[in-house]
């Protein structure tokens, strides 16, 4: 009975998991793919998806891992992904850089500099290897923490949008094929698959704004307020997204109805025209 209950759990987890890159067209025009791979329970149960069903997604992986020399148990880390991934039969970038020095150095947060050497790190795989993209294990709580954070910083519709499916970073092409599963489904993925991931202790303390989110505040408004919050902001996200896609299209198109030439210094547009438009209101 437990046996065909995991098997329908996984067959479950397989089929959103492909019908969300499907739907969102993920893998267009891509034929080899560089995951993201910390070591953590979110990338493990993307690359083991990824391995089972890569053959039927007809795309070459292979997996970047990125020792930031951050806390003491890194470079175990690092040791523990090599392992899992030589299991899987796929490739493995492995690099470490020693954040802390990089800190000091350009005086900068800790996230902006884990985040420049990172991307710095699988865009050298990438143009070195002629990889199609980058594929990141976001998942819908970092969704939902990642709105919230824009939201207190300050943001538009854009802001608001949160984590795309598909987007260009630092003329990366990244796409993020976990956002329609939350932490509690990935981590009994991983329980159900015996994947054994490493936990990160900085996650638990709340020295960082995004840890402060997930730990501090929605703890709460999911005890007072709404118990599927994480959701309900997931879900809203991609009704902002869609609107703001729609506005930035009817701007485009209003542009090219006013516009008359470019100079090197100057845009010139049709003041006439624009007037017209902005009588239709």
């Amino acid at each position: 009975m437990l046996k065909e209950v995991k098997k329908r759990e996984t067959f479950m987890m397989k089929s959103r998991f492909k019908d969300f890159i499907n739907k969102n067209n993920l893998l267009d025009n891509c034929k080899s793919l560089l995951l993201g791979v910390s070591g953590g329970p979110d990338s493990l149960a993307m690359l083991d998806l990824f391995c089972n069903l890569s053959k039927e997604l007809n795309i070459e992986i292979a997996a970047a891992h990125l020792d930031h020399n951050f806390r003491k148990e890194s470079a175990a880390e690092a040791d523990f992904v090599e392992k899992f991934v030589e299991k899987k039969g796929i490739k493995l970038f492995r690099k470490s850089e020693n954040l802390p020095v990089i800190i000091k150095k350009e005086n900068i947060s800790a996230e902006a500099a884990a985040r420049k050497i990172r991307f710095d790190f699988f865009r050298n795989i990438i143009e070195k290897y002629n990889y199609d993209g980058l594929a990141l294990a976001h998942h819908r709580d970092d969704q939902a923490e990642t709105i919230l954070l824009n939201l207190f910083r300050g943001t538009g519709l854009k802001g608001l949008s949160g984590i795309q499916a598909k987007v260009v970073i630092q003329k990366l092409n990244v796409i993020h094929p976990m956002l329609s599963f939350s932490k509690k489904e990935i981590l009994n993925y991983c329980q159900k698959h015996k994947l054994e991931p490493c936990f990160d202790s900085s996650n638990e303390q709340s020295i960082y704004s995004r840890n402060i989110i997930r730990n501090e505040i929605f703890p709460v408004v999911e005890n007072k307020i709404n118990d599927k919050a994480r959701e309900v902001i997931s879900r809203n996200s991609k009704i902002i997204a869609a609107e703001n896609e729609f506005l930035e299209k009817l701007t485009i198109q209003k542009y090219e109805e006013i516009f008359k030439e470019k100079n090197d210094d100057r845009i010139i547009i049709d003041f006439d025209k624009l007037k017209k438009i902005k009588d239709r209101k």
